[in-house]
């Protein structure tokens, strides 16, 4: 008789059910792991952290080091507390070449290894470390760059108020620049925001005219906007600054050294004068309240009214081939204001005063060979011509150009540095 033998089989694979649990456990786990890597308060943030707090803590203590450098000097020399400002930059600076101070006595502001901090001159207390720039960044893809550091023709990208997106602007006068007194000075490439219109006439009216002229005549509210376009001009740029990265705005086309640079009003005008300057005897009450030709751009040597050499801006941008706008190798040729004035005369009847622009005519016509690159179009905000001895008529315009806008760079920040030299950018025609 045969005898069976019963098998028992032990099952050694894994159910689907185990698997599921498995693979669960380890995404947990998992998940826990990358949280405690890479979370907010995670090993890499916490580590992070401490590398910061370390280093804002060497900072400090330099900067507590260069202060007791300057108080041993301070005692024995009786320095002021400018001196004392000026001694602490020159000590931060064998460290770090862009630091700088300033004194609001007696508080001194310093900046030094993209931070800010204060001292009070006689207590010798210090504030709290920040970053000189939010989150010591512009926030702006490319190259960070000290703008201390920058040279004319470099393009960079910063951030303006009341415009959403970034700027694309061209430095104008680097530190080397002997208009660089100030700082470093920018220029957008392009024009911004809306169209400016300027002077007065049944065709448009300077958007800065006051109200309570509304009932004026048409030459009275041009008058007006002739007087006062190179302050509203360079008020209108300073409306775009954002003073996390800029101490300083203009309208190109003023004096960069002093871009608040305003003639007086025309005096001394008599009978004699008439063929020299056009004026009628009869009128001279009248051009007396007009301001006289600045001399930033027109040349008042030459009474023909022809552009003199004398533009700083112009001369710089055409040196860096920047005066057209629009990318690199299709430049498109918008006009834009000049912030200066022209007085001019052509016969003892005819007489001029307007604001200056350049425009698209000037800058297709300068391609062409037809003119000096730097002759700007005569199309201007305010022309009031002096015509009919018998009815003393006046005629009066308006005009409306594109705003470019120059910007001096807070010194010691990092900027976003997209091309050296020129490289990107637009041209308006190539040597």
């Amino acid at each position: 008789m045969n005898q069976k033998k019963k098998v028992n089989l032990k099952e050694t694979g894994i159910t689907l059910l185990a698997l599921v649990v498995t693979i669960i456990v380890l995404l947990i786990l998992a998940g826990v792991t990358i949280n405690l890597v890479l979370g907010e308060n995670g090993i890499i943030n916490r580590t992070q952290s401490a590398y910061q707090t370390n280093a804002e803590a060497k900072i400090i203590e330099e900067i507590q080091m260069a202060w007791g450098a300057v108080q041993v000097d301070a005692l024995p020399k009786g320095w002021n507390n400018q001196s004392k400002s000026d001694g602490l930059q020159t000590e931060l600076r064998k460290e770090d070449s862009t630091s700088t101070t300033s004194l609001a006595d007696p508080i001194i502001t310093v900046t030094y290894k993209g931070y800010e901090t204060t001292i009070n001159a006689g207590t010798g207390s210090m504030s709290a470390l920040a970053k000189s720039t939010p989150d010591g960044d512009d926030g702006i893809p490319g190259e960070k760059v000290s703008t201390d550091n920058l040279n004319a023709g470099d393009h960079i990208m910063i951030k303006l108020k009341g415009i959403t997106d970034p700027v694309e602007c061209v430095v104008l006068y680097d530190k080397t620049s002997e208009h660089a007194s100030n700082g470093v000075q920018v220029i957008t490439v392009d024009t911004i925001g809306n169209p400016v219109t300027l002077g007065a006439d049944g065709n448009g009216q300077d958007q800065w005219i006051p109200a309570s002229m509304a009932n004026e005549s048409y030459v009275e509210k041009a008058k007006w906007s002739y007087n006062n376009a190179i302050d509203n001009l360079n008020a209108h740029a300073e409306s775009y600054m954002d003073t996390n990265y800029v101490v300083g705005a203009r309208c190109v086309g003023s004096d960069p050294d002093n871009p608040r640079d305003n003639s007086p009003f025309l005096d001394g005008l008599t009978s004699e004068n008439v063929f020299e300057y056009g004026y009628r005897e009869e009128v001279d009450s009248f051009v007396k309240t007009l301001k006289s030709a600045d001399s930033n751009i027109y040349n008042e040597n030459d009474n023909s009214g022809d552009f003199g050499s004398e533009c700083k801006d112009l001369e710089q941008m055409e040196y860096l081939k920047i005066i057209a706008t629009g990318d690199f190798g299709s430049p498109v040729y918008k006009s834009f204001w000049l912030a200066s004035r022209r007085v001019c005369a052509r016969d003892i009847y005819n007489c001029w005063f307007d604001i200056y622009g350049f425009s698209d005519e000037s800058i297709e016509s300068a391609i062409n060979g037809y003119y000096n690159l730097l002759e700007p179009y005569n199309g201007a905000a305010m022309i009031l011509n002096y015509y009919d001895h018998a009815s003393q008529d006046w005629n009066f315009y308006s005009g409306t150009r594109g705003f470019r806008p120059c910007f001096t760079l807070k010194s010691g920040i990092f900027v976003s540095r997209i091309s050296e030299n020129g490289i990107k950018g637009p041209r308006w025609y190539e040597y």
